[in-house]
């Protein structure tokens, strides 16, 4: 899983920017690095919400950032 996906849900990069009360340049690093900040969460399921997005949940952010960490090698 990605952020990406949950990105392109918003219209453009600038409304999903507006909905946040972030800038539009904001979203663009986070959609570069395929990353969101954890303190992030719970504005993006609320304005998703509001928004009427499906599938936009804290729990689908947790979900997705622990699908990009690295399995760490067991000694």
């Amino acid at each position: 899983m990605s952020f990406r996906p949950i990105i392109a849900k918003w219209p453009s990069k600038a409304a999903m920017a507006a909905d946040l009360g972030t800038s539009q340049k904001v979203v663009q690093a986070w959609w570069n690095r395929d990353s969101i900040p954890a303190h992030w969460y719970p504005v993006i399921a609320r304005a998703a919400s509001r928004r009427r997005i499906l599938g936009v949940t804290e729990a689908k952010l947790v979900k997705a950032a622990a699908a990009r960490r690295p399995v760490k090698e067991r000694a």
